[in-house]
Formats: structure tokens, C-alpha cells, sequence
């Protein structure tokens, strides 16, 4: 049986369901109760920090999809999120160590190598990541990478871009892109939007986590898990409005005036965007999945623009719930 830490999520709930249909047993293991329990699926309840908790979930488990973490950009606590993304990897750690789990798949970030990477960016480039989540993952990578030298727990770390599909449609400015989109109205873009970026679907990131927990002969390893296409900007927003129906356009703005107008933003709490966020769509980010190709047969199957597509018609469909839809018009507002 295979553990999944922060299951309630969307990617837990998407791994689960792939996990239970190739026929093996999936837990799922979070301090929420998810909506959704797919069937088949074991539900266990419980905080990754809390020693007793994870002990009773580790019963059984074979390898260990450790996708819980916590964010703090938005007004969250820096601390909390610490004491969750390393307290609670410290402690899921002691409790492996203990439980005969052979493997650990840690769930990581392509953001760890900084708003600036190297172009093409591969998994062992420079790495310099802005405070808090993307921190927390380059230490998590290098703690599990230490455990895995004294204990012999294999442990391997796919690297994610933002993730799309059905239900991925909780970040701020996707919800800003969206009702722009559904009303013809226009949307900007950075410059003349040549600058190049990477995604990921959600069914090709699961394959990703499946490969990294299957693969033998893989361990202390990171591989960046991408769709295969490096867009620019300008072509992914108007692939994305010519896929919707949208009559939508794209125009330009300087940066060097969006660029003030953000901070502002920032520091009044308003902008719909993190700090980073805005700081990476200034840089090419062009993630190599070589690697990935090579060592895991990872071949992903869906490119960036009908990935968003596709979380589009699901948040039209039937996603736009009305505190999304509430917070999308106040957005529209401003």
C-alpha cells in the first residue's frame, strides 16, 4: 500500500485515483477530511507533525508520496508553514525510519532555483530560492537526501511547475485570467512576451510521482517534471484564448511600469500575484526535462495551453463556485 501525505488536495486526489486504477492500494493521509474519498481508497486523518498520527498511517506502507506543505505567501504565517513544510518533514522522517516504508517521494519545486535560472534550467543548476515554500523545499530535498545516506530510504524529489486541470484553478490570477476570458475582455502580457515558461497537467505530473516511486536504481535524485513545450507568454495566453472561444486579445505592458505598480500592490495586500510570482514572469524559465526522459521514460502527454484550457472549461463548467466567482469580480474591479 502506498501513503499519501496531504491527501486532500487535488494532486493527492488525482495520484490516488491513477494509483487504485494500476491496482494498488492507495491511503490518504491529512489534517483535512478530503471532499472526495476515491473509491477504493483508504482515508486516515491526522497531523504530519504529530508523531502518533503519522506512525498509524506508515502501518503497511510501502512507499510514501509526501505531497503536504504549506504556503505562507497571501498572508499566511512564515511560521506555520515551517513548522509544517520542515517540522513536519522531521517527523515523517523519524517515523519511516521506523516503519519498514522502502521508499519516500518528496514532492518538490522547480521554483527552488531562483526567479532567475539558468537557461535551460537542468537539475543541477545553480540553485537559489526566495524565502519560505521554495526554501523549505531545497532544505527538505537535502534532509531526506542525508536520511536516505544513514537509513538506506530510497528518496527521490520531482520538481513541479504550476500544475493545472480539472480543479487547479486556486491561484489568484488564473481566476483573474479566467473571468477575463469568459467576457471577451483583454489581457496582458509582460513586454512583448517573449519570455519562455513551463507547466505541468496534472495527469502527467501524477506519472510524474509514479515514475520517481517505481524506477529502480533511482535514489537521492531530482528530475524536473514538465509538459514538454517551452512557451513564451504572448503564445500561451493566445493559444489558451484561441483553444476557450474567447475573442479575447493579448496586449502589451512595460514592465518597467507594471513593475512599481506591483509593489505598490504588494504592499497594500492587494496584488493578485506572490512577490516571486511576478519576479519569475520577468526571466526565461525553461526547465529541461532531459533528465526525467532518460532515467525515468517520463513522456508527458498534454502541452501547457490545453492543460489551461481544460481547467478553464472545468471551472466553467462547474468550478465556479460562488466564493471563486466572488473573488475573481472583486479582482475584475480594482
Amino acid at each position: 500500500m502506498d501513503l499519501i501525505t496531504g491527501g486532500a488536495g487535488l494532486l493527492g486526489e488525482h495520484l490516488a485515483r491513477t494509483l487504485i486504477s494500476d491496482g494498488i492500494p492507495a491511503r490518504l493521509f491529512d489534517f483535512r477530511t478530503p471532499e472526495r474519498v476515491p473509491d477504493g481508497a483508504e482515508f486516515v486523518g491526522g497531523d504530519i507533525r504529530n508523531e502518533r498520527d503519522v506512525r498509524a498511517a506508515l502501518d503497511g506502507i510501502d512507499t510514501v508520496y509526501h505531497l503536504a506543505a504549506l504556503m505562507h505567501v497571501g498572508g499566511g504565517s512564515p511560521a506555520l508553514a515551517r513548522s509544517v513544510n520542515i517540522g513536519g518533514l522531521q517527523n515523517l522522517m523519524g517515523c519511516v525510519e521506523k516503519s519498514g516504508a522502502r521508499r519516500v517521494v518528496f514532492a518538490s519545486t522547480i521554483e527552488l532555483y531562483g526567479v532567475k535560472p539558468e537557461v535551460p534550467c537542468r537539475e543541477d543548476s545553480p540553485k537559489n530560492p526566495p524565502p519560505g515554500y521554495p526554501s523549505h523545499k531545497l532544505q527538505g530535498e537535502r534532509m531526506l537526501a542525508d536520511f536516505s545516506l544513514r537509513t538506506g530510504v530510497e528518496t527521490v524529489f520531482p520538481r513541479f511547475p504550476m500544475i493545472l486541470g480539472a480543479g487547479f484553478y486556486h491561484f489568484k490570477l488564473v481566476l483573474w485570467f479566467f473571468e477575463a476570458i469568459s467576457r471577451n475582455l483583454p489581457v496582458f502580457v509582460l513586454d512583448d512576451g517573449a519570455r519562455k515558461g513551463r507547466m505541468v497537467a496534472a495527469r502527467d505530473a501524477v506519472a510524474g510521482l509514479i515514475l520517481c516511486a517505481q524506477t529502480t536504481g533511482v535514489c537521492r535524485e531530482a528530475f524536473n517534471i514538465c509538459a514538454d513545450d517551452a512557451f513564451t507568454h504572448r503564445s500561451f495566453l493566445e493559444d489558451v484564448i484561441e483553444k476557450t472561444g474567447s475573442k479575447s486579445r493579448v496586449f502589451s505592458i512595460p514592465s518597467a511600469i507594471a513593475a512599481p505598480v506591483e509593489e505598490a500592490l504588494q504592499s497594500l495586500g492587494l496584488s493578485p500575484v506572490a512577490r516571486e510570482h511576478f519576479q519569475f514572469s520577468l526571466s526565461d524559465c525553461d526547465y529541461s526535462i532531459d533528465k526525467a526522459k532518460r532515467v525515468l521514460g517520463y513522456r508527458p502527454e498534454t502541452d501547457a495551453a490545453s492543460a489551461m484550457a481544460e481547467t478553464y472549461f472545468s471551472y466553467i463548467s462547474g468550478g465556479r463556485a460562488e466564493l471563486k466567482k466572488a473573488l475573481s469580480n472583486d479582482l475584475l474591479k480594482r
